[in-house]
């Protein structure tokens, strides 16, 4: 057990939290996808495509601004943590 704590767990602990912040991007790309699909009806799904949606229809473009750059701010935010974990794990 404590070859596992102390050998395994380090050399892939990078790699997991990698992907989570991976898979963590995707799911914010994805609310914005399945929002406004869930508008049409397809799927009941709100998120953050369904308040941009509900802003566009309201034509509240300052709001819509706001939640696109919301949306992009995340994305980057991720990007980098996920570099900078990446090129720690290299060293």
């Amino acid at each position: 057990m404590s070859a596992f704590a102390y050998a395994v767990v380090p050399q892939a602990g990078g790699r997991f939290l990698t992907y989570g912040l991976y898979r963590w991007e995707v799911a914010v790309r994805e609310t914005v996808v399945v929002g406004i699909v869930g508008i049409v009806g397809i799927v009941g799904a709100g998120g953050l495509g369904r308040l941009l949606e509900d802003q566009r229809v309201a034509f509240d473009l300052d709001a819509m601004a706001g939640t696109v750059l919301a949306i992009v701010v995340l994305c980057a935010l991720v990007d980098m943590i996920s570099i900078t974990v990446r090129r720690t794990l290299r060293r």
